[in-house]
């Protein structure tokens, strides 16, 4: 009954729902400089950065954090900066796109409730049990699924702060068991092999067995 539940519940989502909304960004145009050319011949370059306001999880010092694009810097070679302001107030300059892991363009008045999704430990994010059958569904989908589509699976909302948490949740130890970032994607995520996630689950229980309960009897 579950899975049946889970089955309609996920093409309701691929019918109805819109797809992921790209962080809003701004297209700039420069031209790179060539020391063997003009700065009239020089190539234009075109930079899409995303805008002020967007909350971003980024590495900080080794550390995943969160802040709000303050603006950004293009470098002479076309290399994308990012000015990125922390919940303490400090402004954080020269984040290269590469250390950012999520963003969520608008949301910077969820900030602290994002902040308390991030200091969530996984257990308490979520339901084991539920997301094995969010799993069980996708495997037999076959297809990639974004953000929007397993928030809906998993009933965890559609706002700025419940699109963070489910990203945190496949993101997490217990999330990795049963799903893998899609190539070239940030939010859309494949089901793991069954096999894959049969050795994880037991790696899993074994290292943390007390914390999932019923989850790692089974």
């Amino acid at each position: 009954m579950h899975r049946l539940l889970a089955l309609l519940a996920i093409h309701g989502a691929s019918a109805f729902l819109a797809p992921p909304a790209p962080a809003a960004a701004r297209t700039i145009v420069f031209k790179k400089k060539d020391k063997d050319a003009g700065d009239a011949d020089a190539e234009p370059v075109q930079i899409n950065a995303m805008s002020k306001g967007t909350v971003v999880e980024f590495d900080l010092n080794k550390h995943t954090t969160l802040g709000v694009i303050d603006g950004h810097k293009v470098k002479a070679k076309g290399g994308l900066r990012y000015e990125i302001k922390t919940a303490d107030g400090k402004l954080h300059a020269g984040v290269a796109p590469r250390d950012i892991h999520f963003s969520a363009p608008g949301a910077k008045n969820n900030l602290d409730e994002m902040l308390q999704v991030l200091d969530t430990e996984a257990p308490a994010l979520v339901d084991p049990e539920v997301l094995e059958i969010c799993y069980e569904v996708a495997a037999e989908e076959e297809k990639e699924l974004g953000l929007q589509q397993i928030a809906s699976l998993l009933d965890a909302g559609s706002g700025p702060v419940d699109i963070y948490r489910t990203f945190r949740v496949l993101s997490c130890e217990l999330g990795k068991v049963f799903f893998q970032k899609a190539k070239g994607h940030t939010k859309h995520f494949n089901a793991r092999a069954k096999k894959t996630v049969e050795a994880a689950k037991r790696s899993l229980c074994g290292q943390h067995g007390d914390e999932y309960g019923e989850f790692c009897l089974v």
